[in-house]
C-alpha cells in the first residue's frame, strides 16, 4: 500500500517542496507514526502587481486579467502550468507552477513584462 500512494505522490503536479503526510501503523510492533514524504517537481513563479500603481494610473482590473491570460498563453508549453491568483488591498498575485526552472521561466516572460503598462511595474519571485 505504501509503495502504491508514494507513486500516485510523485505523479502528482504539485508544487517543489509539497510533502505527503500520512498516519502509518506497525502491525508488528503495535505502534503508530506519523510519516512525511516529500513530492512535488512544479517550480512556482509569483508575479505581484501593486493595486496602488493600478489606481494611480486609472487602470482598469481588466488590463490585469490580460497581463494574466497573456503570461498563461507565454508558459503555457512547458510542460504542466498551473495557473492561479490572489489578491488583497495591496497587490494581485498570479501564480505559475511549471515543469521548468525558475531562471527559464523569468527569461521567458520578461521580456513580455518589459514592454507591457502593467508588467513593467511588477516584481518577480520565486515561490517554490
Amino acid at each position: 500500500m505504501k509503495e502504491n500512494i508514494i507513486f500516485v505522490a510523485k505523479n502528482i503536479e504539485v508544487a517543489n517542496g509539497s510533502k505527503l503526510k500520512y498516519y502509518a501503523k506497525d502491525k508488528n510492533a503495535n505502534s503508530s507514526f506519523d510519516v512525511e514524504y516529500p513530492i512535488g517537481k512544479l517550480v512556482g513563479l509569483g508575479v505581484y502587481v501593486k493595486t496602488k500603481f493600478l489606481q494611480e494610473k486609472d487602470i482598469s482590473i481588466d488590463t490585469v486579467i490580460e497581463l494574466y491570460n497573456s503570461l498563461i498563453k507565454i508558459l503555457g508549453n512547458n510542460g504542466a502550468l498551473i495557473p492561479s491568483y490572489s489578491e488583497n488591498e495591496n497587490e494581485i498575485a498570479l501564480y505559475f507552477y511549471a515543469e521548468r526552472d525558475y531562471d527559464y521561466l523569468v527569461n521567458k516572460i520578461t521580456p513580455f513584462l518589459k514592454n507591457n503598462l502593467v508588467g513593467k511595474e511588477c516584481v518577480v519571485k520565486q515561490i517554490a
